[in-house]
């Protein structure tokens, strides 16, 4: 006979005898330990380290930026890997030591980078009295649990398209913000920023041009452009359109044209460097 036994019922759920085994599976990691002796780490390189005890939050900003981009970096690294895997062409991304493996230990490695940039700038706050790292981890667990009642409360939101447009009244109304694109940087990279605003202009109920009315335009957009010879002034507007339309067609069928480019510029890269 076998009893699967939750741990607190361990020692009342039945009276073991002289033939009975205990078989423990194997632990999950120790997210918890982990995260304390990180935290435990920041504080005494904040009170011993010359370079920490300079830093500021202006001052890591751009450690923080830097850190981002090395993070995108090597999701694009993986995403190619993966990419290759399923084509099959036998880059070797299973074998101990291959891409797919590298590929993840520089992922791994990179969002330590980021999540220890997350701490410094807790610590710092603290150290002002501000907030702490459990504020931190509070407020952005009960902020997801307040916008997910679709999984913790009553509503019912069966679609992508339900869950946009109930997300979106949510942030305008916990942030009281006059329009759905308040908060959105600007300075976003302009693909992102312009499938940022895409989703937003769907998730008010916006209509945005037909996808195959987008390939149309595309295809013409493209052949007028290189006809063109010459630049001519609208130019510039010209492909403004066409680039919409090409990161409403992306939409569309699920791919982030920023990300999508990211990842072919790194191949081109490798190209430039192999021909040069």
């Amino acid at each position: 006979m076998l009893w699967e036994v939750p741990w607190d019922e361990l020692d009342r759920s039945f009276v073991p005898d002289h033939l009975t085994s205990l078989w423990v599976p194997t632990f999950a990691a120790p997210v918890a330990a982990e995260l304390v002796r990180l935290d435990e780490l920041v504080h005494v390189l904040r009170e011993q380290c010359p370079w920490d005890r300079e830093q500021t939050h202006g001052s890591l900003a751009r450690h923080l930026l830097e850190e981002s981009y090395e993070t995108l970096e090597a999701i694009d690294a993986l995403s190619v890997v993966d990419s290759a895997g399923e084509e099959g062409d036998g880059t070797g991304a299973a074998e101990p030591g291959g891409a797919e493996e590298l590929a993840v230990a520089h992922l791994e490695e990179e969002l330590g980078d980021l999540l220890f940039q997350v701490y410094f700038h807790a610590v710092l706050a603290a150290e002002e009295g501000r907030f702490t790292l459990a504020d931190v981890a509070r407020g952005v667990h009960d902020k997801l649990v307040s916008r997910h009642p679709h999984v913790f409360g009553g509503v019912i939101a069966d679609t992508p398209e339900e869950l946009a447009a109930n997300w979106e009244a949510m942030k305008k109304s916990e942030k009281n913000r006059s329009s759905v694109t308040e908060g959105i940087p600007a300075a976003l990279p302009a693909l992102a920023l312009m499938a940022k605003l895409q989703r937003k202009a769907l998730a008010v109920g916006m209509m945005l041009p037909d996808v195959s009315g987008d390939a149309d335009c595309l295809v013409r957009g493209v052949s007028e452009l290189a006809a063109s010879g010459a630049a001519r002034l609208d130019d510039s507007d010209r492909v403004g359109e066409l680039l919409f339309a090409l990161v409403n067609l992306a939409r569309s069928v699920g791919v982030d044209p920023e990300t999508a480019l990211r990842i072919k510029a790194a191949n081109f890269r490798r190209s430039v460097e192999t021909h040069g």
